[in-house]
Protein backbone atom coordinates (compact mmCIF):
# COMPACT_ATOMS: atom_id res chain seq x y z
CA UNK A 1 0.00 0.00 0.00
CA UNK A 2 2.78 2.40 0.90
CA UNK A 3 4.50 1.64 -2.39
CA UNK A 4 1.31 2.47 -4.27
CA UNK A 5 0.87 5.75 -2.41
CA UNK A 6 4.52 6.62 -3.04
CA UNK A 7 4.10 5.87 -6.75
CA UNK A 8 0.95 8.00 -6.94
CA UNK A 9 2.70 10.87 -5.08
CA UNK A 10 5.70 10.74 -7.38
CA UNK A 11 3.45 10.69 -10.44
CA UNK A 12 1.48 13.68 -9.14
CA UNK A 13 4.73 15.55 -8.38
CA UNK A 14 6.02 14.88 -11.89
CA UNK A 15 2.75 16.18 -13.36
CA UNK A 16 3.04 19.39 -11.29
CA UNK A 17 6.67 19.87 -12.37
CA UNK A 18 5.72 19.34 -16.01
CA UNK A 19 2.85 21.85 -15.76
CA UNK A 20 5.05 24.49 -14.10
CA UNK A 21 7.80 24.06 -16.71
CA UNK A 22 5.26 24.21 -19.52
CA UNK A 23 3.70 27.35 -18.02
CA UNK A 24 7.12 28.95 -17.58
CA UNK A 25 8.00 28.18 -21.18
CA UNK A 26 4.69 29.68 -22.30
CA UNK A 27 5.34 32.83 -20.27
CA UNK A 28 8.90 33.11 -21.56
CA UNK A 29 7.72 32.54 -25.13
CA UNK A 30 5.05 35.21 -24.68
CA UNK A 31 7.63 37.54 -23.16
CA UNK A 32 10.01 36.97 -26.07
CA UNK A 33 7.17 37.62 -28.49
CA UNK A 34 6.29 40.83 -26.64
CA UNK A 35 9.93 41.93 -26.55
CA UNK A 36 10.26 41.23 -30.26
CA UNK A 37 7.33 43.55 -30.85
CA UNK A 38 9.22 46.49 -29.34
CA UNK A 39 10.99 47.09 -32.65
CA UNK A 40 7.68 46.85 -34.48
CA UNK A 41 6.21 49.38 -32.02
CA UNK A 42 8.74 51.96 -33.13
CA UNK A 43 8.10 50.95 -36.73
CA UNK A 44 4.41 51.67 -36.14
CA UNK A 45 5.27 55.14 -34.84
CA UNK A 46 7.53 55.83 -37.81
CA UNK A 47 5.10 54.40 -40.35
CA UNK A 48 1.83 55.82 -39.10
CA UNK A 49 2.78 58.51 -36.63
CA UNK A 50 -0.12 57.30 -34.48
CA UNK A 51 0.67 57.95 -30.83
CA UNK A 52 -2.38 55.90 -29.89
CA UNK A 53 -1.15 52.79 -31.73
CA UNK A 54 2.38 53.31 -30.48
CA UNK A 55 1.22 53.72 -26.87
CA UNK A 56 -0.96 50.62 -26.99
CA UNK A 57 1.89 48.58 -28.47
CA UNK A 58 4.54 49.71 -25.97
CA UNK A 59 2.16 49.47 -23.00
CA UNK A 60 1.20 45.95 -24.03
CA UNK A 61 4.88 44.98 -24.25
CA UNK A 62 5.75 46.56 -20.89
CA UNK A 63 2.68 44.96 -19.32
CA UNK A 64 3.82 41.52 -20.46
CA UNK A 65 7.28 42.13 -19.02
CA UNK A 66 5.92 43.35 -15.67
CA UNK A 67 3.55 40.36 -15.53
CA UNK A 68 6.67 38.19 -15.51
CA UNK A 69 8.04 40.30 -12.62
CA UNK A 70 10.97 41.50 -14.75
CA UNK A 71 10.99 45.07 -13.45
CA UNK A 72 14.50 45.72 -14.77
CA UNK A 73 13.48 44.84 -18.32
CA UNK A 74 10.31 46.91 -17.90
CA UNK A 75 12.40 49.93 -16.92
CA UNK A 76 14.69 49.48 -19.91
CA UNK A 77 11.68 49.40 -22.25
CA UNK A 78 10.34 52.60 -20.68
CA UNK A 79 13.77 54.15 -21.15
CA UNK A 80 13.72 53.26 -24.85
CA UNK A 81 10.23 54.72 -25.10
CA UNK A 82 11.28 58.05 -23.58
CA UNK A 83 14.38 58.18 -25.79
CA UNK A 84 12.34 57.83 -29.00
CA UNK A 85 9.23 59.92 -28.41
CA UNK A 86 8.84 63.31 -30.03
CA UNK A 87 7.28 66.47 -28.66
CA UNK A 88 3.66 67.09 -29.58
CA UNK A 89 1.21 69.85 -28.76
CA UNK A 90 -0.85 67.47 -26.64
CA UNK A 91 0.98 66.08 -23.60
CA UNK A 92 0.91 62.32 -23.28
CA UNK A 93 -0.08 60.78 -19.92
CA UNK A 94 2.13 57.75 -20.67
CA UNK A 95 5.14 60.04 -21.06
CA UNK A 96 4.45 61.71 -17.73
CA UNK A 97 4.03 58.36 -15.97
CA UNK A 98 7.19 56.74 -17.39
CA UNK A 99 9.19 59.92 -16.85
CA UNK A 100 8.28 59.98 -13.17
CA UNK A 101 9.17 56.29 -12.75
CA UNK A 102 12.53 56.62 -14.52
CA UNK A 103 13.40 59.74 -12.54
CA UNK A 104 12.56 58.06 -9.22
CA UNK A 105 14.58 54.99 -10.16
CA UNK A 106 17.68 56.99 -11.12
CA UNK A 107 17.49 58.98 -7.87
CA UNK A 108 17.22 55.82 -5.77
CA UNK A 109 19.50 53.52 -7.74
CA UNK A 110 22.99 54.03 -9.13
CA UNK A 111 22.61 51.21 -11.70
CA UNK A 112 21.82 53.65 -14.52
CA UNK A 113 24.22 56.42 -13.45
CA UNK A 114 26.81 55.28 -15.99
CA UNK A 115 24.28 54.77 -18.78
CA UNK A 116 24.03 57.81 -21.09
CA UNK A 117 20.85 56.36 -22.67
CA UNK A 118 19.01 56.54 -19.34
CA UNK A 119 19.97 60.18 -18.80
CA UNK A 120 19.27 61.03 -22.44
CA UNK A 121 15.81 59.45 -22.15
CA UNK A 122 15.13 61.43 -19.00
CA UNK A 123 16.21 64.67 -20.67
CA UNK A 124 14.07 63.99 -23.75
CA UNK A 125 11.11 63.18 -21.50
CA UNK A 126 11.45 66.47 -19.61
CA UNK A 127 11.69 68.30 -22.94
CA UNK A 128 8.48 66.65 -24.17
CA UNK A 129 6.57 67.77 -21.06
CA UNK A 130 7.97 71.34 -21.24
CA UNK A 131 10.20 71.10 -18.15
CA UNK A 132 13.09 72.71 -20.03
CA UNK A 133 15.37 73.54 -17.08
CA UNK A 134 15.43 69.93 -15.91
CA UNK A 135 15.82 68.78 -19.52
CA UNK A 136 18.95 70.92 -19.91
CA UNK A 137 20.40 69.85 -16.56
CA UNK A 138 19.98 66.13 -17.26
CA UNK A 139 20.98 66.56 -20.92
CA UNK A 140 24.32 68.12 -19.92
CA UNK A 141 24.94 65.24 -17.48
CA UNK A 142 24.24 62.76 -20.27
CA UNK A 143 26.59 64.65 -22.61
CA UNK A 144 29.41 64.72 -20.04
CA UNK A 145 28.97 61.00 -19.39
CA UNK A 146 29.10 60.26 -23.13
CA UNK A 147 32.33 62.30 -23.35
CA UNK A 148 33.87 60.34 -20.46
CA UNK A 149 33.03 57.10 -22.26
CA UNK A 150 34.23 58.47 -25.64
CA UNK A 151 30.81 57.61 -27.08
CA UNK A 152 30.63 59.88 -30.12
CA UNK A 153 27.13 58.78 -31.21
CA UNK A 154 25.57 59.61 -27.83
CA UNK A 155 27.48 62.90 -27.78
CA UNK A 156 25.94 63.78 -31.13
CA UNK A 157 22.44 62.82 -29.94
CA UNK A 158 22.84 64.90 -26.76
CA UNK A 159 24.05 67.95 -28.70
CA UNK A 160 21.06 67.78 -31.07
CA UNK A 161 18.61 67.38 -28.17
CA UNK A 162 20.15 70.28 -26.24
CA UNK A 163 19.98 72.36 -29.40
CA UNK A 164 16.19 71.91 -29.56
CA UNK A 165 15.80 72.70 -25.87
CA UNK A 166 17.92 75.86 -26.01
CA UNK A 167 15.98 77.05 -29.07
CA UNK A 168 12.72 76.66 -27.15
CA UNK A 169 14.24 78.71 -24.33
CA UNK A 170 15.37 81.26 -26.95
CA UNK A 171 18.99 80.82 -25.85
CA UNK A 172 20.44 81.16 -29.33
CA UNK A 173 24.08 81.32 -28.23
CA UNK A 174 24.01 77.95 -26.48
CA UNK A 175 21.82 76.47 -29.23
CA UNK A 176 24.27 77.55 -31.92
CA UNK A 177 27.17 76.17 -29.89
CA UNK A 178 25.41 72.80 -29.70
CA UNK A 179 24.98 72.82 -33.48
CA UNK A 180 28.66 73.58 -34.08
CA UNK A 181 29.74 70.89 -31.60
CA UNK A 182 27.44 68.36 -33.30
CA UNK A 183 28.83 69.23 -36.73
CA UNK A 184 32.40 68.93 -35.45
CA UNK A 185 31.73 65.48 -33.96
CA UNK A 186 30.11 64.29 -37.19
CA UNK A 187 32.99 65.58 -39.30
CA UNK A 188 35.80 64.30 -37.08
CA UNK A 189 34.71 61.36 -34.94
CA UNK A 190 31.95 59.61 -36.88
CA UNK A 191 31.88 58.31 -40.42
CA UNK A 192 29.25 60.59 -41.99
CA UNK A 193 26.19 58.82 -43.29
CA UNK A 194 22.94 59.83 -44.92
CA UNK A 195 20.82 59.91 -41.75
CA UNK A 196 23.35 61.88 -39.69
CA UNK A 197 23.82 64.51 -42.38
CA UNK A 198 20.05 64.85 -42.63
CA UNK A 199 19.74 65.31 -38.84
CA UNK A 200 22.40 68.03 -38.85
CA UNK A 201 20.76 69.88 -41.74
CA UNK A 202 17.37 69.70 -40.00
CA UNK A 203 18.96 71.13 -36.88
CA UNK A 204 20.42 73.97 -38.91
CA UNK A 205 16.90 74.68 -40.17
CA UNK A 206 15.71 75.05 -36.56
CA UNK A 207 18.48 77.58 -35.86
CA UNK A 208 17.87 79.62 -39.01
CA UNK A 209 14.11 79.58 -38.42
CA UNK A 210 14.67 81.11 -35.00
CA UNK A 211 16.97 83.73 -36.55
CA UNK A 212 14.38 84.40 -39.27
CA UNK A 213 17.22 84.02 -41.79
CA UNK A 214 15.22 83.35 -44.93
CA UNK A 215 18.22 83.03 -47.25
CA UNK A 216 19.99 80.46 -45.06
CA UNK A 217 16.76 78.48 -44.59
CA UNK A 218 16.13 78.00 -48.28
CA UNK A 219 19.83 77.37 -48.86
CA UNK A 220 19.65 74.61 -46.24
CA UNK A 221 16.55 73.13 -47.89
CA UNK A 222 18.43 73.09 -51.19
CA UNK A 223 21.30 71.18 -49.53
CA UNK A 224 18.80 68.63 -48.21
CA UNK A 225 17.45 68.25 -51.75
CA UNK A 226 20.99 67.61 -52.99
CA UNK A 227 21.56 65.09 -50.19
CA UNK A 228 18.37 63.21 -51.07
CA UNK A 229 19.25 63.29 -54.77
CA UNK A 230 22.63 61.71 -53.98
CA UNK A 231 21.02 58.67 -52.33
CA UNK A 232 20.74 55.50 -54.40
CA UNK A 233 17.93 54.78 -54.86
CA UNK A 234 16.45 58.21 -54.23
CA UNK A 235 14.70 58.34 -50.85
CA UNK A 236 11.17 59.32 -51.89
CA UNK A 237 9.98 59.64 -48.28
CA UNK A 238 12.78 62.07 -47.44
CA UNK A 239 11.99 63.99 -50.61
CA UNK A 240 8.35 64.36 -49.51
CA UNK A 241 9.46 65.46 -46.03
CA UNK A 242 11.60 68.16 -47.59
CA UNK A 243 8.69 69.30 -49.81
CA UNK A 244 6.63 69.62 -46.63
CA UNK A 245 9.43 71.63 -45.01
CA UNK A 246 9.48 73.92 -48.03
CA UNK A 247 5.72 74.39 -47.59
CA UNK A 248 6.17 75.20 -43.90
CA UNK A 249 8.76 77.91 -44.54
CA UNK A 250 6.72 79.40 -47.35
CA UNK A 251 3.94 79.84 -44.78
CA UNK A 252 6.28 81.31 -42.15
CA UNK A 253 7.57 83.96 -44.54
CA UNK A 254 4.07 84.74 -45.89
CA UNK A 255 4.81 83.43 -49.36
CA UNK A 256 2.36 81.75 -51.70
CA UNK A 257 2.76 77.99 -51.67
CA UNK A 258 4.02 76.86 -55.10
CA UNK A 259 3.81 73.19 -54.11
CA UNK A 260 0.65 71.18 -54.70
CA UNK A 261 -0.60 70.38 -51.20
CA UNK A 262 -3.04 67.73 -52.41
CA UNK A 263 -0.27 65.75 -54.11
CA UNK A 264 1.72 65.70 -50.86
CA UNK A 265 -1.39 64.79 -48.89
CA UNK A 266 -2.29 61.96 -51.28
CA UNK A 267 1.24 60.56 -50.85
CA UNK A 268 0.96 60.56 -47.04
CA UNK A 269 -2.48 58.93 -47.20
CA UNK A 270 -1.41 56.35 -49.78
CA UNK A 271 1.65 55.30 -47.77
CA UNK A 272 -0.11 55.63 -44.39
CA UNK A 273 2.30 58.30 -43.11
CA UNK A 274 -0.17 59.60 -40.56
CA UNK A 275 2.44 61.59 -38.64
CA UNK A 276 3.54 63.43 -41.79
CA UNK A 277 -0.08 63.86 -42.80
CA UNK A 278 -0.93 65.57 -39.51
CA UNK A 279 2.11 67.83 -39.83
CA UNK A 280 1.14 68.79 -43.38
CA UNK A 281 -2.46 69.46 -42.37
CA UNK A 282 -1.27 71.74 -39.57
CA UNK A 283 0.86 73.72 -42.04
CA UNK A 284 -1.97 74.00 -44.55
CA UNK A 285 -4.49 75.07 -41.88
CA UNK A 286 -2.08 77.78 -40.70
CA UNK A 287 -1.64 78.99 -44.28
CA UNK A 288 -5.40 79.16 -44.93
CA UNK A 289 -6.17 80.89 -41.62
CA UNK A 290 -3.31 83.41 -41.94
CA UNK A 291 -4.46 84.18 -45.49
CA UNK A 292 -8.17 84.40 -44.45
CA UNK A 293 -9.01 81.73 -47.06
CA UNK A 294 -11.98 80.28 -45.17
CA UNK A 295 -13.68 79.24 -48.40
CA UNK A 296 -10.72 76.98 -49.24
CA UNK A 297 -10.69 75.62 -45.68
CA UNK A 298 -14.40 74.76 -46.02
CA UNK A 299 -13.88 73.15 -49.43
CA UNK A 300 -10.88 71.18 -48.20
CA UNK A 301 -12.53 69.60 -45.15
CA UNK A 302 -16.14 69.39 -46.33
CA UNK A 303 -15.91 68.64 -50.04
CA UNK A 304 -12.44 67.20 -50.72
CA UNK A 305 -11.38 65.35 -47.57
CA UNK A 306 -14.33 64.84 -45.17
CA UNK A 307 -12.55 61.75 -43.76
CA UNK A 308 -9.81 64.01 -42.39
CA UNK A 309 -12.35 65.97 -40.35
CA UNK A 310 -13.57 62.71 -38.84
CA UNK A 311 -9.96 61.76 -38.15
CA UNK A 312 -9.48 65.05 -36.25
CA UNK A 313 -12.42 64.21 -33.98
CA UNK A 314 -10.57 61.08 -32.86
CA UNK A 315 -7.15 62.70 -32.64
CA UNK A 316 -7.79 66.05 -30.92
CA UNK A 317 -11.26 67.10 -29.75
CA UNK A 318 -10.24 70.74 -29.24
CA UNK A 319 -8.92 71.09 -32.80
CA UNK A 320 -11.97 69.28 -34.19
CA UNK A 321 -14.34 71.75 -32.48
CA UNK A 322 -12.23 74.66 -33.74
CA UNK A 323 -12.44 73.38 -37.33
CA UNK A 324 -16.20 72.95 -36.97
CA UNK A 325 -16.39 76.56 -35.78
CA UNK A 326 -14.64 77.78 -38.97
CA UNK A 327 -16.95 75.66 -41.12
CA UNK A 328 -20.05 77.04 -39.34
CA UNK A 329 -18.68 80.57 -39.71
CA UNK A 330 -18.25 80.13 -43.47
CA UNK A 331 -21.79 78.75 -43.71
CA UNK A 332 -23.07 81.80 -41.83
CA UNK A 333 -24.09 79.83 -38.74
CA UNK A 334 -22.49 82.19 -36.23
CA UNK A 335 -24.36 80.83 -33.21
CA UNK A 336 -23.12 77.33 -33.99
CA UNK A 337 -19.62 78.74 -34.56
CA UNK A 338 -19.68 80.44 -31.14
CA UNK A 339 -20.86 77.21 -29.52
CA UNK A 340 -18.13 75.20 -31.29
CA UNK A 341 -15.45 77.62 -30.04
CA UNK A 342 -16.90 77.38 -26.53
CA UNK A 343 -16.76 73.57 -26.72
CA UNK A 344 -13.20 73.78 -28.03
CA UNK A 345 -12.16 75.96 -25.08
CA UNK A 346 -13.75 73.51 -22.66
CA UNK A 347 -11.83 70.66 -24.31
CA UNK A 348 -8.66 72.77 -24.09
CA UNK A 349 -9.09 73.29 -20.35
CA UNK A 350 -10.04 69.66 -19.80
CA UNK A 351 -7.07 68.09 -21.61
CA UNK A 352 -3.33 68.48 -21.13
CA UNK A 353 -1.95 70.67 -23.92
CA UNK A 354 1.34 72.45 -24.39
CA UNK A 355 1.64 76.17 -23.69
CA UNK A 356 2.11 76.96 -27.38
CA UNK A 357 -1.05 75.10 -28.39
CA UNK A 358 -3.01 77.10 -25.79
CA UNK A 359 -1.50 80.39 -27.01
CA UNK A 360 -2.40 79.59 -30.61
CA UNK A 361 -5.99 78.71 -29.65
CA UNK A 362 -6.51 82.02 -27.84
CA UNK A 363 -5.11 83.84 -30.85
CA UNK A 364 -7.47 82.07 -33.27
CA UNK A 365 -10.52 82.61 -31.07
CA UNK A 366 -9.64 86.29 -30.67
CA UNK A 367 -9.36 86.66 -34.46
CA UNK A 368 -12.75 84.95 -34.87
CA UNK A 369 -14.44 87.33 -32.41
CA UNK A 370 -12.90 90.41 -34.05
CA UNK A 371 -14.04 89.26 -37.51
CA UNK A 372 -17.54 89.11 -36.13
CA UNK A 373 -17.33 92.61 -34.60
CA UNK A 374 -16.92 91.47 -31.00
CA UNK A 375 -13.86 93.64 -30.58
CA UNK A 376 -13.59 93.83 -26.82
CA UNK A 377 -13.84 90.06 -26.32
CA UNK A 378 -11.52 89.45 -29.27
CA UNK A 379 -8.92 91.87 -27.95
CA UNK A 380 -9.08 90.21 -24.53
CA UNK A 381 -8.23 86.83 -26.07
CA UNK A 382 -5.41 88.28 -28.19
CA UNK A 383 -3.94 90.13 -25.20
CA UNK A 384 -4.24 86.98 -23.12
CA UNK A 385 -2.34 85.06 -25.80
CA UNK A 386 0.28 87.82 -26.06
CA UNK A 387 0.83 88.02 -22.30
CA UNK A 388 1.39 84.26 -22.18
CA UNK A 389 3.88 84.23 -25.03
CA UNK A 390 5.56 87.46 -23.88
CA UNK A 391 6.18 85.91 -20.45
CA UNK A 392 8.43 83.30 -22.06
CA UNK A 393 9.86 85.77 -24.62
CA UNK A 394 9.21 83.47 -27.58
CA UNK A 395 9.29 85.86 -30.52
CA UNK A 396 8.15 83.29 -33.08
CA UNK A 397 4.62 83.52 -31.58
CA UNK A 398 4.70 87.01 -30.08
CA UNK A 399 5.60 88.89 -33.28
CA UNK A 400 2.39 88.18 -35.30
CA UNK A 401 0.06 88.56 -32.28
CA UNK A 402 1.66 91.87 -31.29
CA UNK A 403 1.36 93.11 -34.89
CA UNK A 404 -2.37 92.29 -34.84
CA UNK A 405 -2.92 94.18 -31.57
CA UNK A 406 -1.19 97.28 -32.99
CA UNK A 407 -3.54 97.35 -36.00
CA UNK A 408 -6.72 96.59 -34.04
CA UNK A 409 -6.12 99.23 -31.36
CA UNK A 410 -5.20 101.74 -34.04
CA UNK A 411 -8.40 101.02 -36.00
CA UNK A 412 -10.45 101.46 -32.80
CA UNK A 413 -8.74 104.75 -31.95
CA UNK A 414 -6.97 103.36 -28.88
CA UNK A 415 -3.79 105.35 -29.58
CA UNK A 416 -2.21 104.76 -26.19
CA UNK A 417 -2.67 100.99 -26.45
CA UNK A 418 -1.61 101.02 -30.07
CA UNK A 419 1.64 102.85 -29.22
CA UNK A 420 2.29 100.46 -26.33
CA UNK A 421 2.08 97.42 -28.57
CA UNK A 422 3.95 99.22 -31.35
CA UNK A 423 6.92 99.68 -29.02
CA UNK A 424 6.69 96.01 -28.10
CA UNK A 425 6.51 95.06 -31.77
CA UNK A 426 9.56 97.16 -32.69
CA UNK A 427 11.49 95.70 -29.75
CA UNK A 428 10.71 92.17 -31.00
CA UNK A 429 11.81 93.11 -34.54
CA UNK A 430 15.04 94.61 -33.22
CA UNK A 431 15.62 91.55 -31.07
CA UNK A 432 15.30 89.30 -34.13
CA UNK A 433 17.66 91.54 -36.14
CA UNK A 434 20.17 91.69 -33.25
CA UNK A 435 20.34 87.95 -32.78
CA UNK A 436 20.60 87.41 -36.53
CA UNK A 437 23.60 89.73 -36.72
CA UNK A 438 25.00 88.87 -33.31
CA UNK A 439 28.75 89.44 -33.10
CA UNK A 440 28.99 86.54 -30.68
CA UNK A 441 27.37 84.20 -33.21
CA UNK A 442 29.76 85.37 -35.90
CA UNK A 443 32.69 84.86 -33.54
CA UNK A 444 31.50 81.34 -32.72
CA UNK A 445 31.13 80.56 -36.41
CA UNK A 446 34.66 81.78 -37.14
CA UNK A 447 36.05 79.76 -34.20
CA UNK A 448 34.28 76.66 -35.48
CA UNK A 449 35.61 77.22 -39.02
CA UNK A 450 39.13 77.66 -37.68
CA UNK A 451 38.77 74.55 -35.54
CA UNK A 452 37.52 72.54 -38.51
CA UNK A 453 40.31 73.91 -40.75
CA UNK A 454 42.89 72.99 -38.12
CA UNK A 455 41.45 69.49 -37.98
CA UNK A 456 41.53 69.18 -41.78
CA UNK A 457 45.11 70.51 -41.80
CA UNK A 458 46.07 68.01 -39.13
CA UNK A 459 44.45 65.23 -41.13
CA UNK A 460 46.35 66.33 -44.25
CA UNK A 461 49.61 66.39 -42.27
CA UNK A 462 48.87 62.91 -40.96
CA UNK A 463 48.17 61.73 -44.51
CA UNK A 464 51.43 63.23 -45.80
CA UNK A 465 53.31 61.75 -42.85
CA UNK A 466 51.86 58.31 -43.61
CA UNK A 467 52.90 58.66 -47.24
CA UNK A 468 56.41 59.69 -46.19
CA UNK A 469 56.66 56.74 -43.79
CA UNK A 470 55.58 54.42 -46.60
CA UNK A 471 58.31 55.86 -48.85
CA UNK A 472 60.92 55.47 -46.09
CA UNK A 473 59.83 51.86 -45.71
CA UNK A 474 60.15 51.31 -49.48
CA UNK A 475 63.70 52.74 -49.51
CA UNK A 476 64.69 50.60 -46.52
CA UNK A 477 63.24 47.51 -48.23
CA UNK A 478 65.17 48.36 -51.42
CA UNK A 479 68.43 48.65 -49.48
CA UNK A 480 67.77 45.40 -47.66
CA UNK A 481 67.06 43.69 -50.98
CA UNK A 482 70.31 45.09 -52.45
CA UNK A 483 72.31 43.80 -49.50
CA UNK A 484 70.71 40.34 -49.75
CA UNK A 485 71.32 40.28 -53.52
CA UNK A 486 74.94 41.34 -52.99
CA UNK A 487 75.40 38.52 -50.47
CA UNK A 488 73.88 35.95 -52.88
CA UNK A 489 75.96 37.05 -55.86
CA UNK A 490 79.10 37.12 -53.73
CA UNK A 491 78.71 33.42 -53.07
CA UNK A 492 79.61 32.70 -56.74
CA UNK A 493 82.88 33.26 -58.64
CA UNK A 494 82.08 36.43 -60.55
CA UNK A 495 84.01 39.16 -62.34
CA UNK A 496 85.65 41.76 -60.14
CA UNK A 497 83.97 44.70 -61.86
CA UNK A 498 80.50 43.28 -61.12
CA UNK A 499 81.29 43.00 -57.42
CA UNK A 500 82.80 46.48 -57.35
CA UNK A 501 79.79 48.00 -59.12
CA UNK A 502 77.21 46.31 -56.90
CA UNK A 503 79.20 46.98 -53.76
CA UNK A 504 79.43 50.63 -54.73
CA UNK A 505 75.63 50.96 -55.13
CA UNK A 506 74.81 48.97 -51.98
CA UNK A 507 77.06 51.13 -49.81
CA UNK A 508 75.86 54.27 -51.64
CA UNK A 509 72.20 53.41 -51.00
CA UNK A 510 72.87 52.68 -47.33
CA UNK A 511 74.73 55.91 -46.59
CA UNK A 512 72.39 58.08 -48.65
CA UNK A 513 69.51 56.64 -46.64
CA UNK A 514 71.34 57.55 -43.45
CA UNK A 515 71.86 61.09 -44.77
CA UNK A 516 68.16 61.27 -45.76
CA UNK A 517 67.08 60.37 -42.22
CA UNK A 518 69.66 62.81 -40.91
CA UNK A 519 68.18 65.61 -43.07
CA UNK A 520 64.69 64.84 -41.75
CA UNK A 521 65.95 64.85 -38.15
CA UNK A 522 67.98 68.07 -38.57
CA UNK A 523 65.03 69.87 -40.19
CA UNK A 524 62.78 69.05 -37.22
CA UNK A 525 65.41 69.88 -34.59
CA UNK A 526 67.00 72.97 -36.17
CA UNK A 527 63.81 74.32 -37.82
CA UNK A 528 65.57 74.86 -41.16
CA UNK A 529 68.30 77.19 -39.84
CA UNK A 530 70.87 77.22 -42.74
CA UNK A 531 74.03 77.82 -40.68
CA UNK A 532 73.26 75.20 -38.04
CA UNK A 533 72.16 72.66 -40.66
CA UNK A 534 75.37 73.25 -42.70
CA UNK A 535 77.60 72.79 -39.65
CA UNK A 536 75.80 69.65 -38.50
CA UNK A 537 75.92 68.00 -41.94
CA UNK A 538 79.64 68.79 -42.41
CA UNK A 539 80.36 67.29 -39.01
CA UNK A 540 78.41 64.08 -39.65
CA UNK A 541 79.46 63.56 -43.28
CA UNK A 542 83.13 64.01 -42.32
CA UNK A 543 82.71 60.66 -40.52
CA UNK A 544 80.34 58.99 -43.01
CA UNK A 545 82.35 59.67 -46.18
CA UNK A 546 85.57 57.88 -45.08
CA UNK A 547 83.48 55.13 -43.55
CA UNK A 548 81.71 54.68 -46.89
CA UNK A 549 84.98 54.10 -48.77
CA UNK A 550 86.43 51.96 -46.00
CA UNK A 551 83.47 49.52 -46.07
CA UNK A 552 83.56 49.34 -49.86
CA UNK A 553 87.31 48.71 -49.91
CA UNK A 554 87.32 46.11 -47.12
CA UNK A 555 84.49 44.12 -48.67
CA UNK A 556 86.29 43.86 -52.01
CA UNK A 557 89.57 42.91 -50.33
CA UNK A 558 87.80 40.20 -48.33
CA UNK A 559 86.25 38.69 -51.43
CA UNK A 560 89.59 38.74 -53.27
CA UNK A 561 91.36 37.10 -50.34
CA UNK A 562 88.84 34.27 -50.36
CA UNK A 563 89.06 33.74 -54.16
CA UNK A 564 85.43 34.81 -54.67
CA UNK A 565 86.26 37.02 -57.65
CA UNK A 566 87.25 35.86 -61.16
CA UNK A 567 89.50 38.59 -62.58
CA UNK A 568 90.05 36.93 -65.96
CA UNK A 569 86.41 36.66 -67.04
CA UNK A 570 84.56 39.24 -69.13
CA UNK A 571 87.80 41.14 -69.90
CA UNK A 572 86.48 42.55 -73.18
CA UNK A 573 83.29 43.82 -71.58
CA UNK A 574 85.43 45.31 -68.81
CA UNK A 575 87.54 47.25 -71.32
CA UNK A 576 84.38 48.74 -72.87
CA UNK A 577 82.89 49.70 -69.53
CA UNK A 578 86.07 51.44 -68.36
CA UNK A 579 84.88 54.45 -70.29
CA UNK A 580 81.69 54.61 -68.16
CA UNK A 581 82.62 53.23 -64.76
CA UNK A 582 85.69 54.95 -63.18
CA UNK A 583 86.21 52.23 -60.55
CA UNK A 584 87.18 49.76 -63.34
CA UNK A 585 90.38 51.73 -64.15
CA UNK A 586 93.59 50.46 -62.58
Amino acid sequence: MQKHLLAIGLTFALILIWLSVSNSQTINTTLQDKNSTLGSCFNILDRTGSVIKFDSCIIETIGAVEANYDLQQSLLLKTEYLANIEKTYQLNSTTLKYLSELNDYILSNTLLDDNPLALFSLSNGYYCVDDLDKAIDVGIKSLNLAKEQNNAHYQLSCHLLLLKIYIEKEDIINAYQQLLDAKYIMNTQITPDYDLEYQILKSELVIYEYLRNEMEIFNCLKRIDDLVASSQPIDSLMLIKNRIDYTYYYVIFDKDIPINIKDLLDYTKRHQKIKLQNHLLGIYRTYLLNSNKYDELFDFYVNSYPDLLKHESQLNACRFCTLKAYIYEYEGKLDSAHLAFTNAEEELNRSQNSLFYTINFYRRKGEFLIRNNEYNSGINYLEKAFSMVDSIAFNKFSEPICGQLVKIHESMGNIEKSNYYLKKYMAIKLSIADRRNSEELQKMKIEYQNKEQNYLLEQENQRQKSQQNAKFFFIAALIAFSIVLFAIISSFRIPEWVVEMQGFFVVLFLFEFIILILDYFLHNQLHGDPLKTFGAKVFVISFLYPLHHLIEKKSIEYMKANNMINTSSFSKIKELLKLLWPWLKK
